[in-house]
């Protein structure tokens, strides 16, 4: 009786263990919004475009009404958003990304990190730049990037925003959601003490989970 009784223990055991990792494998709501929305504009620049024109008549000055979501005031939007056309129109079309659970264990860190403190940017409050944190739970290859928004509030708005990069002369927001290189992405969106929102985006070709980082 004893030992049946500890193997139904260690079976209880071993099946909360597993459904507990399937239940974190899956993304979230949020971030298969966010992937969705990612892959549109990669795998059909010229229908984004279109999307991206009908936004365009959504502005009043430089201040742009969406439904749904607060007036938002960007500087050089009207501009911005006519050369984001532009690009999209002549943008061959991308594979879609991938979403890395593992990546967004890293985005996870970082997002309660600034939505705690306050903080934005693309260094942590210890210094570590953005592929150290990525390597923090194994190594990439071929290429990295990130890319932050703060105040959107939907995938919709923060893609659109990003894509646009009103105010970054670089564009480097948009040159990162379109770099062919890019296979995974890790997701993380959330409440930010400061903005609102804020969502949280890594970008890697190949990426190699450390055997500690695997849930």
């Amino acid at each position: 009786m004893k030992h049946f009784t500890l193997l139904l223990f260690l079976f209880i055991l071993l099946f909360c263990f597993f459904l507990s990792y399937f239940l974190s494998a899956q993304p979230s709501p949020s971030q298969t919004a966010v992937l969705a929305e990612l892959n549109l504009a990669r795998t059909d620049p010229m229908g984004y475009a279109l999307i991206l024109a009908d936004y365009a008549l959504l502005l009043s000055g430089s201040t742009l009404h969406i439904p749904g979501s607060s007036p938002t005031r960007l500087p050089e939007t009207l501009p911005a958003i006519a050369e984001a056309i532009l690009f999209l129109r002549n943008q061959p079309a991308l594979p879609p990304l991938a979403l890395s659970p593992t990546l967004s264990l890293v985005t996870d860190a970082y997002l309660s990190e600034q939505a705690s403190t306050g903080r934005i940017g693309h260094i942590s409050a210890n210094g570590l730049t953005f592929t150290q944190r990525i390597e923090t739970r194994g190594s990439w290859k071929v290429s990295a990037g990130e890319a932050l928004m703060y105040g959107a509030d939907t995938p919709r708005e923060a893609v659109i925003f990003l894509i646009v990069d009103a105010g970054v002369p670089s564009r480097n927001h948009r040159i990162t959601i379109f770099t062919r290189s890019f296979r995974l992405v890790g997701i993380s969106s959330g409440s930010h003490c400061v903005y609102g929102s804020a969502l949280i985006m890594d970008f890697v070709g190949q990426y190699v989970p450390s055997p500690i980082a695997k849930r």
